[in-house]
């Protein structure tokens, strides 16, 4: 029995008569001890708190309701009905907090939300994370400025191909609508699609109403090439220009903060290409270029280890393969890709790529003639290839040798082959 049990068996009564301040000083107080024991409640018992809370937030002050939405809100054991109540609730101050962040709110309530209450409350669910499509689906349904555009932005947000093609409609009369889904990483080929042609039909409109119908001709051959770009073929290519200012801003950074992996997988999202593979560059301590050389060759070990080597996670690294051919890879090219990550360590990983980009390019050696037995006797020097005399090695050390051989053997197979992907 938990302390809040005996507590809760008296309390009906009391609430029964209660005036209105003794109701609010109950609620604060059972709202404190649900919190403080919420980890350690079973359904029954949380039940139960459900039907104290219940009865004590009836008829308060909306103020205090907010407060107690706001308490309950992260928690995932917070009592059912009390949070659907605060979500149904007609003040959206009341119902915001729960509508945001509630984990204890489902598609059914959401949708009900969204088809009953007010503007207010469906943009608070528009900025919720995770959305199914069914619920982003209503939000299109309503066709109301906020809350489209929250949805735009909110990556957590899924779409159906229908409610995509509703908010690509709405979108040619909503620059903002259009450029924040020209943001998103997570766009299928059709919904990538969609979006070019509402750039080249929203384009076409504004060229030829600025340079006249007779240019139409020429318009749309512009517009065909816009369109292309727009959707390439093998992911969006990074120009020097971009690589460079890339290169400029993670230096600039790295002096103050380090880079972390939630910080990839943002700029994965966004499209920074040129900012991840500069950050990338930087960590294991290669020339962006030769990343660049990586991600762009025509399989996916160079950039796989790069990534390892920079502690990427192998979220991140699937997302990052998706944006090499502006489509979400074969379920056999990512077994293939996972295997190879989750069994590869980043030390190993670093020491193959500084190997394979040092060894890119010949380094000239000066003609070195080998030393005669007199002369290396007479320096104090080992014969090459024997064991000091007297001296010959023992077990551990010769298990080490033939450890360290191992590995540079590996190092240098895994080097060669990764060699001219970093070299382009």
């Amino acid at each position: 029995m938990t302390a809040a049990e005996p507590m809760l068996d008296d309390i009906e009564g009391t609430i029964a008569r209660a005036d209105a301040r003794r109701r609010r000083s109950m609620l604060r107080q059972i709202t404190n001890l649900f919190v403080e024991h919420a980890r350690r409640l079973d359904e029954e018992v949380i039940g139960a708190f459900d039907d104290v809370m219940l009865q004590l937030a009836t008829d308060v002050d909306f103020r205090i309701r907010h407060a107690v939405s706001e308490r309950l809100a992260d928690l995932p054991q917070a009592p059912l009905r009390l949070i659907r109540d605060f979500a149904f609730d007609d003040s959206y101050e009341v119902a915001t907090p729960v509508l945001l962040r509630s984990p204890r709110l489902g598609d059914e309530d959401l949708v009900f939300v969204v088809q009953r209450k007010s503007a207010m409350h469906v943009l608070a669910v528009a900025r919720r994370s995770p959305l199914s499509e069914r619920v982003t689906d209503s939000i299109i349904a309503r066709n109301e400025v906020d809350p489209l555009r929250a949805l735009a932005v909110n990556e957590g947000a899924l779409f159906s191909e229908e409610g995509f093609a509703a908010l690509m409609q709405r979108s040619q009369e909503d620059e903002e609508i259009q450029q924040a889904l020209s943001y998103r990483g997570e766009l299928s080929p059709k919904q990538a699609a969609a979006l070019a042609d509402a750039v080249r039909d929203k384009t076409r409109r504004s060229l030829v109403d600025e340079l006249g119908e007779r240019m139409e001709a020429a318009i749309d051959a512009v517009i065909a090439d816009l369109q292309k770009k727009f959707v390439p073929d093998r992911g969006r290519e990074l120009m020097p220009a971009d690589i460079e200012m890339a290169r400029q801003f993670i230096a600039a950074r790295a002096k103050d903060q380090a880079f972390l992996d939630p910080d990839l997988g943002q700029w994965i999202k966004r499209n920074r290409m040129e900012d991840v593979l500069a950050a990338i560059a930087s960590i294991i301590g290669v020339d962006i270029g030769k990343v660049v050389n990586a991600f762009y060759a025509p399989r996916f070990d160079a950039i796989l280890f790069c990534a390892c080597a920079a502690g990427m996670s192998w979220t991140n690294f699937k997302a990052l393969l998706a944006k090499r051919s502006a489509r979400q890879p074969s379920m056999e090219l990512l077994e293939e890709a996972y295997n190879v990550f989750q069994r590869l360590k980043p030390d190993t990983a670093k020491r193959v790529v500084r190997f394979a980009v040092s060894r890119g390019r010949p380094v000239p050696v000066k003609d070195k003639k080998p030393k005669s037995a007199a002369t290396q006797a007479s320096s104090g020097a080992k014969p090459e290839g024997k064991a000091a005399a007297g001296k010959p090695p023992n077990g551990a050390n010769a298990v080490a040798a033939s450890a360290e051989n191992s590995i540079a053997s590996a190092a240098f197979a895994a080097g060669e082959a990764l060699k001219r992907r970093f070299w382009g």
